[in-house]
């Protein structure tokens, strides 16, 4: 197998990020799990960028300094009332506000009276993250221990599928799609059962 590239990781970090097509005023719940995937791309990313030793937190926040094209001011707000209360409690944060379709409202202050700190439209947060993601790679490509450190950690948290025999259960069985870094299902019609299972082992 060839060692991954730059482009690999690119184009791993920015796979279905976003939807197919056009969401419409009435898919909040979509916008909703769509915000929780961006909050996660968002912070995988920021892990590979990490400089060793350095905590999460301290990573998120030059991640956003380095490389979001709206610079580091409102990081530390998106650390705990965007991606904290999306990834860990599966709820939108107090301070922060999380739209669809808002372009107009991306990034600007609501009403503090209201408890609105921060405006997130997913659609511009998507190209937000596109252009930190060429900062990103372009970093990289300029710095080879940078680049070599995020190939590595990439490549040990990437995840590859496995296969093993299984009698077949009623109804057909389903798989995972073996595509680096996906997750679709579908029915298969061999006798076996795929898993997911940690690239190298």
């Amino acid at each position: 197998m060839r060692e991954p590239t730059l482009s690999d990781l690119r184009i791993a970090l920015l796979r279905g990020v976003r939807t197919t097509s056009p969401l419409r005023a009435g898919d909040g719940d979509l916008a909703f799990e769509r915000h929780q995937l961006l909050a996660a791309r968002f912070l995988r990313t920021a892990r590979l960028n990490r400089r060793p030793g350095a905590k999460s937190s301290e990573g998120w926040l030059t991640f956003f300094r380095e490389h979001f094209p709206r610079g580091a001011e409102h990081a530390r707000l998106l650390w705990t009332d965007w991606r904290k209360p999306l990834l860990q409690r599966g709820t939108a944060g107090a301070r922060v506000t999380i739209t669809h379709g808002q372009a107009d409202a991306h990034w600007t202050r609501g009403d503090p009276g209201e408890g609105i700190r921060l405006v997130v439209d997913l659609e511009s947060m998507w190209a937000d993250f596109e252009l930190s993601v060429e900062s990103f790679v372009d970093a990289c490509a300029s710095d080879r221990p940078r680049a070599k450190r995020a190939l590595r950690r990439w490549r040990e948290s990437t995840w590859t599928a496995g296969r093993f025999n299984h009698p077949r259960p009623a109804g057909g069985i389903y798989w995972l799609d073996p595509r680096l870094s996906s997750a679709s299902t579908a029915t298969s019609l061999e006798p076996v059962v795929y898993t997911l299972r940690p690239t190298g082992t």
